[in-house]
């Protein structure tokens, strides 16, 4: 049974940073580790925007939208020391990026 096998779990620990205002930046961390043979670390600062769009079709309407950016960055490395890495390290270093338009379009980068 795959579930009852600790072997193909993930554990997972976050702290978050926030600020006095939700429209401020704030910040995540994470410490990670994955099927017990990687160890992953990242941050990321979690920015909200908001944009003010006027209605074409009303002049005097003048609509808000708010977007969410994170911008980070993750250091993976692995820890099993059964497996040899294939090109000699076994640490991985990742920048990573989200962009979320709106509530139905979410663009990650990594």
């Amino acid at each position: 049974m795959p579930y009852t096998d600790p072997k193909n779990w993930n554990y997972a620990i976050g702290y978050g940073v926030a600020s006095t205002s939700p429209l401020s930046p704030s910040f995540n961390f994470s410490l990670e580790l994955a099927r017990n043979t990687q160890l992953i670390a990242s941050f990321y600062q979690h920015l909200v925007v908001q944009r003010r769009i006027k209605n074409p079709f009303e002049d005097d309407q003048v609509v808000g939208i708010t977007n969410y950016i994170d911008l980070g960055f993750e250091l993976a490395t692995g820890i099993d020391k059964s497996k040899p890495a294939e090109n000699g390290s076994n640490s991985l270093f990742q920048l990573g990026a989200s962009w979320q338009a709106n509530k139905n379009f979410l663009l990650k980068v990594k």
